[in-house]
């Protein structure tokens, strides 16, 4: 019952605007794992990463800040990511999600 999710910018240390990530909602993660995680009150999802430390359980936020948070009730860990995938150059197809017009692929 895996899924997948697109980052659709690049607001994060690790990955890249078009990244795929291939999520596994039947784990709940072990220490430095990528996860996806609902947050009470907020529309979307978000990717983390969580670390296990004393027997706590904090996350972490990808983006610039690094903000660690010591998890909580508000928090609903979704699944694990079991893959990623990243293309770090334009193919002669890709999605650019930064042209609101290209609804979707563009050709070069």
């Amino acid at each position: 019952n895996s899924f997948a999710l697109v980052i659709k910018d690049n607001n994060t240390n690790n990955f890249l605007a078009g990244s795929l990530l291939v999520i596994d909602p039947s784990l709940r993660g072990r220490n430095r794992d990528f996860i996806i995680v609902y947050k009470k009150g907020e529309t979307k999802p978000q990717l983390m990463q969580k670390i296990i430390y004393e027997n706590k359980i904090y996350l972490k936020n990808l983006t610039i800040e690094s903000e660690i948070i010591k998890f909580s009730d508000l928090y609903k860990i979704i699944g694990v990511v079991i893959q990623i995938r990243m293309n770090y150059k334009k193919s002669r197809s890709y999605v650019n999600f930064e042209d609101e017009k290209s609804h979707g692929t563009k050709k070069y």
